[in-house]
């Protein structure tokens, strides 16, 4: 039996089922790629901008055009306001260039490879308001 964390597997156990069926494969973000500390960086403020950032599959149903139809009003509160995509690039992300594009966003809109030598390099003075998908 699979379980999504250690609390359901103690509730099995405790409903009779053994201990050694059961397996827990933990429904949450691995560590190694959503490591906080990795992204310290992109923290330092270098200038006033205000940027948003999404690591994780780019992929339509998460929405990430709505973060981009957003843009056009934020840009008007927030002058210096930009969303950083972090993930691996896929169609989609031309289909969202193509968006901002067509929206007059696109210098707003950025996209870094999500390994851990590109967040470095595409994203220097990023301010970390982190954006996610619902579950």
């Amino acid at each position: 039996m699979i379980t999504a964390n250690s609390n359901f597997r103690e509730n099995l156990i405790k409903r009779g089922i053994p201990a050694d069926k059961i397996t827990v494969v933990n429904n949450v973000a691995d560590p190694r790629i959503f490591n906080r500390s990795a992204y310290e960086h992109l923290r330092q403020r270098t200038d006033d901008r205000f940027t948003l950032i999404y690591p994780g599959t780019i992929a339509h149903r998460y929405g990430l055009d709505v973060a981009i139809r957003a843009l056009p009003l934020l840009v008007k509160q927030m002058p210096h306001i930009r969303l950083l995509i972090i993930g691996t690039r896929v169609a989609y992300v031309d289909e969202l260039a193509a968006l901002a594009e067509q929206l007059g966003v696109a210098a707003y809109v950025g996209v870094s490879p999500g390994d851990s030598g590109a967040r470095s390099s595409g994203a220097d003075g990023a301010g970390g308001h982190w954006i996610y998908p619902p579950m």
